[in-house]
């Protein structure tokens, strides 16, 4: 899947299929987290293999951490649950370019004519 199909097909997904997920693709998910500048890209990386996923984060720690069986002390941060999504989200509305995009200064629409 190329990079923009990625970025235009990437949803909040919050029910999944009872469906395990390969321990190859998880390891791919956190190997692309590894190496990108945010946590972003991994939300990027699921959706190319047909997962998806949902980052959470300032939820109630002892939840997580209980299930988790983390040592006493350790909180996670931010959590993403992968998995085949068992509803597509529709997408949200998104405005034209030319209505967030100012070229220059604030309030002009039109990109600016080349000299």
């Amino acid at each position: 899947m190329e990079l923009r199909e990625a970025i235009l097909n990437r949803r909040s997904v919050r029910r999944y299929l009872r469906r395990s997920v390969s321990q190859d693709m998880v390891r791919e998910v956190l190997e692309a987290g590894r190496h990108a500048p945010t946590g972003g890209n991994m939300l990027l990386s699921a959706v190319s293999l047909g997962l998806g996923s949902c980052w959470v984060s300032g939820s109630d720690a002892a939840r997580p951490a209980s299930i988790l069986e983390l040592p006493a002390g350790s909180e996670p941060v931010d959590v993403l649950p992968l998995g085949y999504p068992a509803v597509q989200p529709a997408a949200p509305h998104k405005p034209e370019l030319d209505e967030i995009v100012h070229y220059e200064r604030y309030g002009c629409y039109s990109e600016p004519e080349e000299e």
